[in-house]
């Protein structure tokens, strides 16, 4: 049997923000993280924000959450969490499955969280 080690290395993150999304996913996701980092008195995590536009994703409270940029399909190996709420469907675009499907290619993890499931389901990447 394996033991789970402690590591000191930093786990960069991207999450895929969706229109839509409530505060409290958005939340739900980053406040464990940020509170990791307060309690190891280290940055254990690193996240960005990324939309499939890159423009602030407006939430179900209408409020805007800034982002990092655009999320784009590339060679990059970090965890990816696709966050949706509500009206998922409309960021269904099949540029964007297709971006989700070429992401998990090289991606270590691809998770949906809340709607996001769903996301990847329409994306088959849950098949098998």
């Amino acid at each position: 049997m394996t033991l789970l080690q402690r590591s000191t290395e930093r786990l960069d993150i991207d999450l895929l923000v969706l229109p839509d999304t409530n505060l409290i996913l958005i939340a739900s996701v980053i406040e464990p993280l940020r509170g990791a980092n307060r309690i190891s008195g280290s940055e254990l995590y690193r996240w960005r924000l990324l939309t499939p536009d890159g423009a602030p994703v407006p939430t179900t409270s209408h409020i805007a959450i800034p982002t990092e940029g655009i999320f784009r399909a590339t060679t990059e190996e970090r965890p990816l969490f696709v966050l949706a709420s509500y009206n998922w469907r409309g960021s269904a675009t099949p540029a964007l499955k297709m971006q989700l499907s070429q992401a998990a290619r090289y991606r270590t993890v691809i998770a949906g969280i809340e709607s996001g499931t769903w996301l990847l389901a329409e994306a088959s990447l849950l098949d098998g």
